[in-house]
């Protein structure tokens, strides 16, 4: 059941289309080709299968940010297979022209690549794949580009405040310990610094000797201990001050190699996207038009792949073999027992793709449950396909079908661009001894609730017959100053925590996994847990059933909300131009983050869902108002809901005061209002 990704990817590598694709590339008269039919994620596929078979770089041009996202993913069944594939991410800065706050990892991956295109870098057997808005916007000069990257060696005389100062500068944040990307801490002459995706893949350490630099070496994200030693390591500023204008900017594709072949998928869609976002600027300074755009695009041979095409009789498309899949059944056992029946034509291979082992090995389960007799011709393999697909073959037909699709789980996987890190946030609980102080209540997740009595140095002993390991009696000891440090002697510091009846038990530093601060939902002492009893055990059950309670609750809540249609706002008017301007203050930069990610949501059809946190005075109300205003105009009643009855009031006056230029009724309804009011 199980077949290597490869199986089916050499049907796609050697199909009669891709063949004739291929062909009229290398024929340099002709530059326009169409190719007609697709479908799913063909067209990422297909820009792979190019860049193989020519062994020459390709473009590829989307329309969207999160189809960028989904087609690097894609592009990863490639390589997984086999196949010399590198894949280059080319993001769109999700800002306007004069806006200075934007992801340090999405502009250090676009500097990242800059870098590259200015250097020696082969980018043969390469896919770049790229929003049509990306191309638009402007990248610095290779002259530019020396203020924007920092390189650091060993040997080198650059004292940690001065480097503090230059990551400071460039979009990095200074904390104690370093748990994403854009992250840096300083604890001596150790400087820990997480660079942003697309630079360096890990973190990276310095070991300084006064000023000078010691020794560069990776750091393990997980255990935060050194790896492999470094030369050298360069840093990729995220300033936007002089990336947004036309003396010190060019535009990518003059830095593109003259081999490269382009890939537009959906030319139309890519028209229409491209007009929007440049409508959408007041200022379009370091923003290229889009027939500058399309003009670079098109002088290069290229590739315009659509679902529908017209064409001249010069330019005849080429028709790919590409069908649609019929959606499966909601219930699990019904989408895999219609598994079965596309299985049922044995010309058909049909092919599932799991983007887990975890998932791989449950499907397998309910295909050998549902599905009998066996299907020789139904193959389970591990890889990521965003959308599925059919291909004709000259020996039947190849489905391809990923896992997500066929169990309705389209909103599971999101863009690691947009989550963060691909690495977990371990070093979290390697520096959580950092904020305890004795006396503190924590949490075992062996024992339960627990006095952090602190740290001590201890030699390991081996505990006697029938004894509890690491378990002592007696008063709390004391603790060492140098937590975590291991010596020659084979010692190890330990946490000590105090339990009921006094019992102490020492936790090795290796293990601060296992313990966490105690956080209550009431005020006073916790009672303590006693060490070996069962009451610990049954909370534990008990509170994994409620989760699972409030999960599954959750879940039909927003299945429920996920298939309702959402309010597609369309983008700002003179008017809520007019009106953002007059709010008295100044904005800050996690203020305007919100309310750009706000109005992000309300121009989508999907409900919206958006949690927006901060503290008292930070701003929150101006973002609910303007998002309010923005649907009012728009023919909407907005409700605000509030806790209490005075901010009600509150609410009132402060939306009264700023909607007071514009033709929009406030009202509020509270006990303070009379039953006619109310009514």
């Amino acid at each position: 059941m199980a077949q290597p990704t490869n199986a089916w990817l050499n049907h796609l590598l050697h199909a009669p289309s891709v063949e004739q694709l291929v062909q009229r590339l290398s024929q340099s008269p002709q530059k326009r080709l169409v190719a007609q039919g697709s479908q799913g994620s063909s067209a990422a596929l297909l820009a792979g299968a190019i860049a193989i078979r020519t062994q020459q770089p390709v473009l590829l041009v989307v329309a969207h940010l999160d189809d960028a996202d989904h087609a690097i993913e894609d592009l990863a069944l490639w390589s997984q297979a086999g196949h010399p594939l590198e894949r280059h991410s080319f993001g769109a800065l999700e800002v306007l022209p004069g806006e200075t706050n934007t992801s340090l990892e999405l502009l250090a991956e676009r500097l990242a690549l800059v870098q590259k295109l200015n250097g020696a870098h082969n980018f043969d057997h390469s896919v770049i794949v790229t929003p049509i808005a990306a191309l638009m916007q402007a990248v610095p000069l290779p002259a530019a580009m020396a203020q924007l990257a920092l390189t650091l060696k060993v040997g080198d005389e650059y004292s940690p405040g001065n480097l503090a100062t230059w990551l400071t500068d460039a979009g990095y944040q200074r904390i104690e310990g370093i748990e994403q990307p854009g992250d840096f801490s300083i604890r001596g002459g150790i400087v820990d610094i997480y660079p942003p995706t697309g630079t360096n893949e890990d973190p990276i350490r310095l070991d300084y000797f006064g000023d000078e630099i010691e020794s560069i070496c990776g750091v393990d994200p997980n255990t935060l201990g050194s790896g492999t030693r470094l030369k050298q390591i360069q840093l990729i500023s995220a300033k936007l001050e002089g990336l947004q204008n036309d003396d010190q900017t060019t535009s990518l594709w003059s830095l593109l190699p003259d081999n490269i072949a382009v890939v537009m998928h959906e030319v139309m869609e890519l028209s229409e996207q491209a007009r929007g976002y440049f409508e959408r600027l007041t200022n379009p300074v370091g923003i290229y038009s889009p027939g500058a755009v399309f003009r670079a695009l098109t002088a290069r041979p290229h590739i315009e792949v659509n679902q529908y095409s017209s064409t001249s009789k010069e330019d005849r498309a080429i028709t790919l073999p590409i069908g649609s899949l019929a959606p499966f059944a909601q219930q699990a056992s019904d989408a895999v027992k219609e598994l079965g029946e596309l299985c049922e034509d044995p010309t058909r291979q049909v092919n599932v793709l799991c983007s887990q082992r975890a998932e791989h090995d449950r499907l397998i389960a309910l295909i050998e449950e549902h599905i009998k007799p066996a299907c020789p011709n139904l193959h389970v393999c591990v890889g990521y396909l965003h959308r599925g697909f059919r291909w004709q073959t000259d020996e039947g037909e190849l489905a391809l079908i990923p896992h997500q699709e066929l169990f309705h789980r389209y909103d599971l996987r999101t863009s690691i661009r947009r989550l963060g890190s691909t690495h977990t946030a371990a070093s979290r609980a390697t520096d959580a001894f950092l904020d305890l102080s004795p006396g503190d209540y924590v949490v075992h997740a062996d024992h339960g609730v627990a006095i952090f009595r602190g740290l001590r140095y201890m030699k390991p002993k081996k505990a006697p017959p029938g004894s509890t390991p690491g378990k002592t009696t007696g008063k709390s000891p004391t603790h060492s100053k140098i937590p975590g440090k291991k010596t020659s002697g084979g010692g190890e510091e330990f946490l000590t925590l105090e339990f009921a009846s006094r019992v102490l038990v020492h936790v090795p530093v290796s293990q601060i996994d296992r313990v966490s601060r105690y956080i209550g939902g009431f005020e006073g002492k916790p009672s303590l847990s006693k060490v070996g009893g069962k009451r610990w055990d049954k909370q534990k059950e008990q509170v994994q059933e409620a989760v699972k309670d409030m999960a599954g609750e959750l879940l039909r809540v927003q299945a429920a909300r996920a298939a309702m249609p959402g309010i597609c706002f369309p983008s700002d008017t003179p008017w809520q131009t007019e009106f953002e301007a007059a709010f008295p203050y100044e904005e800050t930069e996690d203020q305007l983050v919100a309310i750009a990610s706000t109005k992000k949501d309300m121009a989508t059809n999907r409900p919206m869902d958006r949690l927006i946190c901060g503290d008292v005075g930070f701003g929150k109300t101006e973002v609910a108002i303007r998002a309010a205003f923005k649907a009012a105009q728009h023919g909407k009643q907005v409700a605000v809901l509030v806790p209490t009855t005075v901010l009600a009031e509150q609410h009132e006056r402060t939306f009264r005061s700023r909607m007071a230029d514009y033709p929009v009724r406030i009202e509020a309804l509270s006990r303070f209002k009379t039953t006619g009011q109310q009514k």
